[in-house]
């Protein structure tokens, strides 16, 4: 049985959590926005949109995990 102890920890955790989601979404496109601003234009009309957000986001995802890659 949950007391209202532990809900309280999982509702703390559920924030977090969502946080750190929302953390990455931003990173993500923020990255992507980065990308396609120092991307050559001609280089950049050989991609798709989609293309050159999932490279930043990517990107960003790589960041998080840092340079060990964990």
């Amino acid at each position: 049985m949950k007391t209202a102890e532990d809900e309280a920890w999982e509702a703390i955790e559920r924030k977090q959590r969502a946080e750190d989601h929302g953390a990455g979404i931003r990173r993500a496109v923020m990255c992507s926005v980065a990308f396609v601003n120092e991307c050559d234009p001609r280089e950049l009309g050989m991609l798709t949109l989609r293309k050159a957000y999932e490279i930043g986001y990517y990107q960003a995802w790589q960041d998080k995990k840092g340079p060990e890659g964990k």
